[in-house]
């Protein structure tokens, strides 16, 4: 983890395998207590996210990593990974709702009875346990918040005034010169410009980006 941040999940086996909190780091590497956990040793792939990660946004990653990856032979995983994300993205949109939450685990029954392969059985598992250990992310996003500040239709970037340091490290990494400043003042953000990419946040040593 760099500096200031704290692990906050985990994910092993691969993009199907289930993203853990970090509660449940001492999680024995065996098949039978992974799979207690709601994930696998698959590939042997390790992925640790800190306290910036949407796991929402996670969830949304790796399953349209999925649609693309699928063969589209059976129509369980053809059609069923594509309604998936797409209920997935209305969390990201903030339009999601507890209904969708339901559809998301109806729909996880259904592709692990019905898909041909492993990929379209485990294809929801990353959904579905990102719901199981960090529903209180996807009500927040319900509510219209993204509380790691990740998802772009729930953000809105400003800079903290009592905490910045006039560094001019975000006016250097704006990519669309939407932050102005003199030098040893505090910077500006035109939020007309912003196309909130995030590298203004990324490179604020003291967290003075907010949003």
């Amino acid at each position: 983890m760099r500096a200031k941040r704290k692990l906050k999940a985990f994910q092993t086996g691969g993009p199907s395998g289930g993203v853990l909190p970090a509660r449940m780091l001492n999680l024995a590497l065996d098949y039978e207590e992974m799979a207690h956990g709601g994930t696998n040793l698959g590939s042997g792939g390790f992925i640790a996210f800190d306290n910036r990660a949407c796991m929402v946004d996670v969830a949304r990653y790796f399953t349209q990593f999925l649609l693309e990856e699928s063969c589209g032979k059976c129509i369980p995983c053809r059609e069923g990974v594509k309604r998936l994300l797409q209920l997935i993205t209305y969390f990201t949109m903030g339009i999601g709702t507890e209904e969708h939450l339901a559809l998301i685990k109806e729909l996880a029954v259904a592709m692990e009875a019905a898909s041909l392969c492993d990929l379209g059985k485990t294809a929801p598992n990353v959904a579905q346990y990102a719901i199981r250990y960090f529903k209180d992310e996807f009500e927040a996003h319900m509510r219209g918040q993204c509380p790691a500040g990740v998802c772009k239709d729930l953000i809105l970037y400003a800079i903290d005034q009592q905490i910045c340091t006039k560094c001019g490290d975000c006016i250097s990494a704006c990519p669309v010169q939407a932050i102005t400043g003199a030098p040893g003042a505090v910077p500006s953000l035109d939020l007309k410009k912003c196309i909130k990419c995030g590298a203004c946040k990324e490179v604020c040593a003291v967290e003075a980006i907010t949003t």
